[in-house]
Order: C-alpha cells, then sequence, then structure tokens
C-alpha cells in the first residue's frame, strides 16, 4: 500500500464520513435534477446522499477500478486526469468534491471547468484537508515521499477560486481537519 492510501486510510479510520455526508446534505438543501460527485471514486459518498436527494448522481473518477466497483444507480463516468470534461456546460444542478481537491494539478483551474457545469442556482461543494492544518503538512510530505504531488489549499484560497470563477461562495469547518467551502451560481 502506498503512503498516500496509508494515509488517506488512517484518516477515514480517525474520523467518521458521517460528517461529511451530513455537511453536505444540509448543502445540498435536497436538491433535485441531477449531481455529480467528481473523484468520487466507488460512489459511497454519493451512495449515502442518495437516499436524502431524490436527485440523479453521476460519479466521476479517473480510476477505472474505482468506478467498476460503484453502484450502477450512481451512473459511473471515467474521467481522464487532464483532459476535457465530458459534460456540457448547464448540465448539473450541483456538484461536490470530497478530499479530492488535493490531488489534482492546479486545482482553482479545474474548479473553474466544473463551475461551468453548472445550471444558475447550482451549488459546487469542496470538502478537502486544510492547508493550516500540521497534520496535512505530514499528508502532503507522506504523499512525496511516495512519489505523489498534491497541493491543500487554506479554505479562503478555495473560496477565491470560486468567486473568480463567478460563484457566491463561503466556507466553514467540518471538524479539526476539514473544511467545506460552497459556491453557488447566481
Amino acid at each position: 500500500m502506498n503512503p498516500i492510501s496509508l494515509a488517506e486510510r488512517l484518516s477515514y479510520t480517525l474520523r467518521r464520513r458521517g460528517d461529511v455526508v451530513a455537511a453536505l446534505r444540509g448543502a445540498l438543501e435536497c436538491s433535485r435534477g441531477w449531481i455529480l460527485d467528481f473523484g468520487g471514486g466507488d460512489g459511497r459518498v454519493a451512495t449515502a446522499l442518495a437516499p436524502s436527494l431524490g436527485a440523479a448522481l453521476v460519479v466521476a473518477d479517473v480510476d477505472a477500478k474505482a468506478l467498476a466497483r460503484a453502484p450502477r444507480a450512481v451512473h459511473p463516468v471515467r474521467i481522464h486526469p487532464r483532459g476535457a470534461l465530458p459534460f456540457r456546460p448547464g448540465s448539473f444542478d450541483a456538484l461536490f468534491l470530497v478530499d479530492v481537491l488535493h490531488h489534482i494539478d492546479n486545482g482553482p483551474a479545474r474548479l473553474a471547468d466544473l463551475a461551468r457545469l453548472l445550471r444558475p442556482g447550482g451549488r459546487l461543494l469542496v470538502v478537502d484537508f486544510d492547508a493550516r492544518r500540521r497534520v496535512t503538512a505530514l499528508f502532503r510530505l507522506l504523499a512525496r515521499l511516495g512519489g505523489f504531488a498534491c497541493r491543500h489549499y487554506a479554505p479562503d484560497e478555495v473560496a477565491n477560486a470560486l468567486r473568480e470563477a463567478g460563484l457566491a461562495a463561503q466556507h466553514r469547518s467540518i471538524d479539526w481537519l476539514r473544511y467545506l467551502v460552497a459556491g453557488r451560481r447566481e
């Protein structure tokens, strides 16, 4: 197992995923229509959200093996890490990224790409590890030792990236390690 997988598994063991699901559920406000879980792997978060949303959920990820484990009810879609997104502008009522932004090259640019996928009134939600926490620096070190590049952001940086993409944005802490940034297309 590589250092990133080990660190993420340890992180998930030490905290409850339910905190993230509850935070997303509240921020989505029972969205209807189409929702994209960007970087959602096997669809665990989307599957946990599905019963309360009444929306069609799409899970997009670069990992074909993870997507193969996703329930078909969440519509798995494979994407290229740096390629164009296979969705039309205005395709989604909401989209979210959970513990993914730090893995994305040029995260603010990708957030701008994702913002274009929202319909008017749509929400873009980002949950990630806070760059200001020391344990996040340890995670970054483990990633580098494992040959992985990652870039963590402070919540203000993510909120500013969403504002630059034309969304109204605000942020709050979910727990001692992570934040939720919520952007809305007006």
